[in-house]
């Protein structure tokens, strides 16, 4: 993929289009990971006691249900999320060109979304403490229909100052 960011933005050729950043999703892949590992790890645990707490509240003890891998039932949720957020994040770009922006999102089917720069009044970020040492962010447009938000832009603090200077010509 072609990423470059002119700083002259009178000429024609301003364009920025990158993938998202996998360090902006770092946080949702090891808690899932974690969580699903840890589940599935101990699925016996986890169905023993749940075993214990049912005799513990004096109730009948389900024959089938005490012998049922809990834990591993449990991690499936996890572990989809995980894999969507992967997906999701090999599959989406987005692109800044000098009258648009551009998204395509998606994780199994592909979603194209076009935002006028004339829509947009407002230009800002944010970044976590994780983001910060990479130059990475997330980039937030306010737009006469909303708020969007960009996760995992590159050069953040650049990408943010060259469209405030762009959306100001509008």
């Amino acid at each position: 993929m072609i990423s470059y960011w002119t700083s002259n933005l009178e000429k024609a050729d301003f364009r920025y289009r990158q993938k998202p950043s996998p360090i902006s999703f770092l946080f949702t892949y090891g808690l899932c990971i974690a969580c699903s590992y840890l589940l599935f790890r101990f699925s016996a645990f986890i169905s023993g006691a749940i075993g214990d707490l049912l005799a513990l509240l004096r109730l009948p003890k389900p024959g089938l249900l005490a012998e049922l891998p809990v834990g591993k039932f449990l991690s499936i949720p996890f572990f989809y999320v995980g894999i969507r957020t992967l997906f999701w994040n090999m599959m989406s770009y987005y692109e800044i060109e000098p009258t648009r922006i551009r998204l395509m999102t998606g994780y199994l089917t592909r979603r194209e979304q076009f935002i006028p720069l004339s829509d947009v009044y407002e230009v800002s970020f944010t970044q976590n403490l994780i983001e910060a040492p990479f130059r990475i962010g997330t980039l937030v447009l306010k737009t006469r229909s909303g708020q969007l938000s960009l996760r995992g832009v590159y050069r953040i603090a650049q990408v943010v100052e060259d469209l405030r200077k762009r959306i100001s010509y509008f």
